[in-house]
């Protein structure tokens, strides 16, 4: 099955989905009142999946205002909730891969307090999934990998790993851990990778192809150090000209 997929947000997903036989990856929750609409918001994301043709999904969970470490106890039952729902509607489209963003927001928390409240919270939100679902952590603000790496050697569960995401890394991290960096520490858990490029200081979500990463070799990096047991998604904000590159580089496509 083809590694590839395509996030639901970028300008043309579907009819690219459809015309490369690519795969979906649903952004449709990541808003979370439309877990709040839950029968429309099946309907939609079943014609999105029929539309397109893909043969295969992820979802993305929500995100806004929801943090895995909060110190509020009810900030966090809030986002444990929220989750739990999104988890509900992958159980009602047969899917099994989810993911969900870490919730590290720099300076407001010691890290020390973020990768204990982290650790609980995902182990507690885990605990009862069947064998075959995964989760997916994804990095956002991150400005090195090695909290990520105490997050997931806590946790150890093999049902959670990461959800890379190079332009993520590229906008966020410090300069002495570069994206080759990031691959190296982390290359155990990473299951799921984000692809868009940026200028190296805002989060663009640009063609993979236009940015400050050579992602030709940061796609080779995590080829040697993860293998092939690993699957990505276009994330940038129209997703032909990734498509395009990716054909004429002969990464990911034929």
């Amino acid at each position: 099955m083809n590694s590839l997929y395509v996030a639901t947000f970028s300008e043309g997903a579907l009819d690219a989905i459809r015309e490369h036989k690519l795969n979906i990856e649903f952004d449709h929750l990541c808003i979370s009142e439309n877990l709040d609409r839950p029968e429309q918001t099946l309907q939609e994301m079943k014609e999105d999946f029929r539309t397109s043709g893909a043969k295969a999904a992820i979802v993305h969970g929500p995100y806004t205002e929801l943090n895995a470490s909060s110190v509020d106890p009810k900030a966090a039952a809030l986002t444990m909730e929220r989750y739990h729902q999104t988890y509900k509607v992958c159980r009602e489209l047969g899917i099994q891969r989810m993911i969900l963003h870490s919730g590290y927001i720099p300076i407001l928390y010691y890290k020390e307090w973020h990768i204990e409240k982290s650790v609980d919270f995902w182990k507690r939100f885990i605990q009862d999934k069947e064998e075959n679902f995964h989760l997916y952590i994804e990095n956002v603000f991150e400005d090195e990998p090695y909290c990520l790496k105490e997050i997931l050697e806590g946790i150890h569960d093999s049902r959670v790993g990461l959800c890379l995401d190079v332009g993520h890394v590229n906008a966020s991290s410090a300069p002495q851990y570069d994206v080759y960096h990031w691959i190296e520490v982390l290359s155990p858990w990473i299951g799921h990778v984000h692809l868009h490029n940026n200028n190296g200081i805002k989060d663009e979500h640009a063609s993979i192809n236009q940015g400050t990463m050579d992602m030709k070799k940061v796609l080779e990096h995590i080829k040697k150090h993860r293998g092939l047991n690993v699957t990505y998604t276009i994330e940038s904000r129209t997703c032909t000209e990734s498509i395009q590159w990716l054909k004429e580089q002969k990464v990911l496509l034929p």
